[in-house]
């Protein structure tokens, strides 16, 4: 009996060990997962800033296109999109503040 005592004692001494490893790292593992949720939600954020100026300048350069006297449905031909997407742009366009690009003089575009 003392001796089955004794090697009990012996697996819950090397138990202890393992088990400050095992929730060491457990909980590294988790701040892993939160860092990685953290930063797919910075780069959704980015990427929706990203996708809102590209369409501000999708719409400016259509607005610059029917400023020119092209209808709405040669746009739409020309672009091969939808002509409720050519009104949302221009609309988009004419709602946002004027970009760098736009302000030039020749009012072209900086080739980006």
């Amino acid at each position: 009996m003392v001796a089955a005592q004794e090697e009990l004692a012996r697996r819950m001494r090397a138990n202890e060990g393992d088990l400050v490893a095992f929730f060491s790292a457990k909980q590294r593992a988790d701040e892993v997962d939160e860092w990685l949720q953290d930063r797919v939600k910075a780069l959704h954020a980015q990427a929706e800033k990203r996708r809102a100026e590209e369409h501000q300048r999708c719409g400016a350069a259509l607005r610059a296109i029917r400023a020119r006297g092209e209808s709405l449905v040669e746009i739409t031909r020309i672009t091969g999109i939808q002509q409720r997407a050519v009104r949302d742009l221009i609309t988009l366009a004419e709602q946002s503040p004027a970009a760098p690009d736009e302000k030039s003089p020749a009012g072209g575009t900086t080739g980006r």
